[in-house]
């Protein structure tokens, strides 16, 4: 028998969910998307490909030819592991988006089309748990490509170097990497989760996740180029998010000129950090209002 018409109640008893109800449910969405083949290689090979890079990076000196040109236009004291770090940074956005559009699109819309939301909320599971279960799904499959590799990179950076005490020196820089991708793994699982609970297909949530952000990022390039405004690319969240991490790595802007300078200069990292938060809070806000506005047939 169908769920809507099984007529679920809601919980009126005394009991209350556990406070391990949404890692519960995350940790049994996990185990059931991981027998996905293209789910499985996507989030395995993304992080042993950023770690092989950033090993070559490191190993081929690619950070002494970054210091030298640092050298070169009057910077001193550059952190070379914060120049790797942006650079990973920004090519693992696009398969970053591309396993949050696999991962997170069917997660709300594939419960939507089973009409399977009443059974949850007709439990003592309410609405945070629910949808907090979902982004601790998205969180553990995204935290491989993006969190994975900034973690790994410490590593082989403090294996590499012959100093003693550089792992304590070098601390600060990964608790920054670490925050930058906590920033885009929050970026990309809200509108992943935003665009799920609009739709009850799970390749039209796939779609809208993936075609959205690519869309809005080629748009705003052309936009930017066309008025030379360098600002104007701020309303894609990867160019956002790749100014924020210039400024949490403290990098120098003259090290960095390829995606974010032209000859605007910079774009404004008040304006950086307004886009990401924009594009954090209103998926969000949509996720919440679709959920709750779910009720249970009595």
């Amino acid at each position: 028998m169908p769920v809507y018409d099984a007529s679920y109640r809601p919980w009126e008893g005394k009991a209350k969910a556990s406070r391990w109800a949404a890692v519960a449910i995350a940790t049994t969405t996990v185990r059931r998307l991981w027998r996905l083949r293209s789910i499985k290689w996507l989030a395995v090979f993304c992080p042993l490909a950023a770690c092989s890079i950033s090993w070559l990076v490191l190993y081929f000196s690619y950070g002494e030819f970054w210091a030298r040109v640092a050298r070169q236009v009057g910077i001193q004291d550059v952190n070379v592991l914060h120049l790797i770090n942006v650079r990973l940074f920004t090519w693992v956005q696009i398969p970053a988006v591309l396993l949050a559009a696999i991962v997170g699109g069917p997660l709300i819309a594939e419960d939507r089309r089973s009409h399977s939301l009443p059974l949850y909320f007709s439990r003592p599971i309410t609405h945070l748990t629910y949808t907090l279960g979902k982004f601790l799904t998205i969180f553990a499959y995204l935290s491989l490509p993006i969190l994975l590799p900034s973690i790994g990179m410490y590593m082989i950076d403090v294996s590499l170097s012959p100093a003693q005490g550089h792992w304590l020196e070098q601390f600060p820089s990964l608790l920054r990497a670490m925050a930058c991708a906590g920033l885009l793994i929050a970026v990309l699982a809200s509108v992943s989760l935003g665009a799920s609970s609009l739709c009850t297909r799970n390749n039209y949530a796939i779609a809208l996740v993936f075609t959205s952000m690519m869309v809005v990022w080629g748009g705003s390039e052309i936009v930017a180029d066309v008025l030379d405004n360098s600002n104007a690319a701020l309303a894609a969240p990867f160019t956002a998010l790749t100014r924020i991490s210039v400024e949490l790595l403290d990098l120098p802007e003259l090290l960095y000129p390829d995606a974010l300078n032209r000859t605007s200069g910079m774009p404004d990292i008040r304006l950086a950090w307004m886009s990401v938060a924009a594009w954090t809070a209103i998926p969000l806000l949509v996720l919440i209002a679709r959920v709750r506005k779910v009720e249970v047939v009595s």
